[in-house]
C-alpha cells in the first residue's frame, strides 16, 4: 500500500463507528485498555465515547481507495490510540498513518502503548521512538 489520505474526522460515519467497534471488541481483554478508555474519553462508555472524541477533533481516519482502514485518536501531541482494520494489518498501513502525522503542523511527540502489546511498541520503535515512561498502577 502505497499512499493513504489522513484527515481529522469531523462526523462519525457508519464505516468508522463499524471500526471503533472492532477496536473496543480486539482490544477487551488487553491490560491497560480501562486506564486508556478513561484517559482518552473521561469515563464514559465507549459507545459514547467516539462522538464524544470526534466533537473534540481527536480522531483522524486514514482511507485508502475511498474506504476507512485506521483510525488515530490524537489528543495535544499524544497518540492514545492507533488501530487498524484487522482485515488490513501488515501492509505498512500504521507506517503510513504515523508518517502522515509527522508531517502535519503539529506532529504528535508521545505515544502510548498498553502492557503487551508489543506490536505497537514494535511500531514506534521502528520509527525511531524511544520509551520514555512507564506508568505502575495498584489494582
Amino acid at each position: 500500500m502505497s499512499k493513504i489520505t489522513l484527515e481529522r474526522v469531523t462526523e462519525a460515519d457508519t464505516e468508522l463507528v463499524a471500526l471503533w467497534n472492532e477496536a473496543i471488541s480486539d482490544s477487551g481483554s488487553m491490560r491497560g485498555i480501562e486506564a486508556l478508555r478513561t484517559s482518552a474519553g473521561e469515563g464514559i462508555a465507549p459507545d459514547e465515547l467516539l462522538p464524544l472524541l470526534v466533537s473534540r477533533g481527536r480522531v483522524w481516519a486514514a482511507t485508502h481507495e475511498g474506504r476507512v482502514k485506521s483510525f488515530v485518536i490524537l489528543h495535544e501531541r499524544v497518540i492514545q490510540a492507533l488501530y487498524v482494520a484487522v482485515a488490513h494489518r501488515r501492509q505498512g498501513i500504521a507506517r503510513l498513518v504515523l508518517g502522515a502525522l509527522g508531517t502535519t503542523s503539529t506532529p504528535p511527540i508521545d505515544a502510548w502503548a498498553l502492557p503487551g502489546d508489543r506490536a505497537t511498541k514494535s511500531l514506534y520503535e521502528s520509527m525511531g521512538w524511544k520509551a520514555r515512561l512507564l506508568t505502575m498502577r495498584a489494582e
